[in-house]
């Protein structure tokens, strides 16, 4: 059973998740700016941060059957700001880059916990699940916008205000006694292989794309004019219009398919990409763009892995597994081109990450119509 009191720790946990992702590429740029890293080295900082949430996941999946979610969320959140600490007080990228890790096994712990407890308790709906992901948008959103008014600096300030909700929201969450069930054997069936495999692939560029338009933009723009709180400004601008297109893409969903709605919104991402790679200056906000269409994607395709695959219960939790394995492979390698090359290109990668998605999951929605079973 969810109570109220333990709903409004869940949303302010969900919040302090969305503000953690909202600043990640500010904290890239601290990094930068305090030990002088190169933009391939603080690229490792959010494939650490992605392996840490892969970790986090798989220990949530390995303790939420013996503990309690009130025990075992709260202590994902003290690890979630132990990393954010050492992060903005650090000055040693090789520090920074270890707290990314342990930033991120936080992350995963928060991640799949709240979803657990809000989509498995006895009192859940969906409008709780949709309010969740909202608050997780305006928690981007407030994280980005703080730093771009009030500067990189300051996440050192934010540190102690996450701190602050981080405890009351665990103890509004304490008295929670939920608990996972057994894990079925078969959590990691791939059935049917010609839908499941090609939608896990473009679930893992998705994601590389989606946090790579987010969290690269204060980097690059450090990197050209040495104003990472302008880059903080066009997060803020991608993670509001990413946040309103989760509003409009439940809306559609009542009368498109999650595959039309996918198709349509990888279509609509292709402008302003493209009118980035022409137009140099402007290019950083013309990318945030990108946040109103991409925004409905993910969980468009885990309506469409559910449709597709009634009998395997454990592809949805395959394709996060697969959002954390795009950007840990992903994420790094773009900086290491881009740091060989010029910031001129990062429209180019992003363009190849969306023709690449569209492919896969054009492969796997040809499969499904196709009956495929195996």
């Amino acid at each position: 059973m969810m109570s109220n009191r333990n709903y409004l720790g869940i949303t302010a946990l969900y919040s302090l998740m969305g503000v953690t992702a909202g600043t990640l590429g500010s904290l890239m740029v601290l990094v930068q700016r305090s030990s002088g890293a190169s933009l391939s080295q603080i690229g490792f900082m959010v494939s650490l941060f992605s392996l840490g949430s892969l970790i986090g996941i798989a220990l949530f999946n390995s303790w939420s059957s013996t503990l309690v979610a009130g025990k075992v969320v709260p202590a994902g959140f003290g690890t979630l700001i132990a990393g954010y600490f050492f992060i903005v007080n650090s000055s040693n990228a090789s520090i920074s880059l270890m707290s990314s890790l342990i930033l991120g096994i936080g992350f995963g712990v928060l991640d799949l916990g709240l979803a657990q407890i809000v989509t498995r308790s006895k009192n859940n709906s969906p409008v709780k699940t949709n309010i969740s992901n909202a608050i997780f948008g305006l928690g981007g959103i407030a994280g980005s916008a703080f730093v771009a008014l009030f500067g990189i600096q300051a996440l050192k300030n934010l540190t102690y205000l996450i701190l602050a909700i981080g405890v009351l929201a665990s103890y509004l969450l304490s008295d929670n006694s939920w608990k996972s069930q057994k894990a079925s054997k078969k959590i990691f069936d791939f059935a049917p292989r010609k839908v499941v495999l090609p939608t896990l692939a473009a679930t893992g560029i998705y994601v590389a794309l989606e946090l790579s338009a987010a969290s690269w933009l204060p980097s690059l723009v450090e990197s050209r004019n040495q104003n990472g709180e302008e880059g903080a400004a066009a997060t803020a601008l991608f993670y509001a219009l990413f946040t309103a297109g989760r509003f409009i893409g439940a809306y559609l969903s009542r009368t498109m398919t999650a595959e039309k709605l996918i198709q349509f919104s990888l279509l609509l991402t292709l402008p302003p990409i493209a009118m980035a790679i022409v137009i140099d200056e402007p290019s950083i906000f013309l990318i945030a763009l990108t946040g109103l269409s991409l925004g409905p994607i993910f969980a468009n395709t885990m309506t469409f892995l559910v449709s597709a695959t009634p009998d395997n219960h454990g592809a949805s939790a395959l394709a996060l597994y697969a959002s954390m394995t795009g950007s840990l492979i992903l994420f790094p390698v773009i900086g290491v081109v881009v740091d060989a090359s010029t910031v001129g290109s990062f429209p180019i990668i992003l363009l190849v990450l969306l023709l690449a998605s569209t492919l896969f999951y054009r492969i796997s929605f040809t499969a499904k119509r196709a009956g495929a079973v195996d």
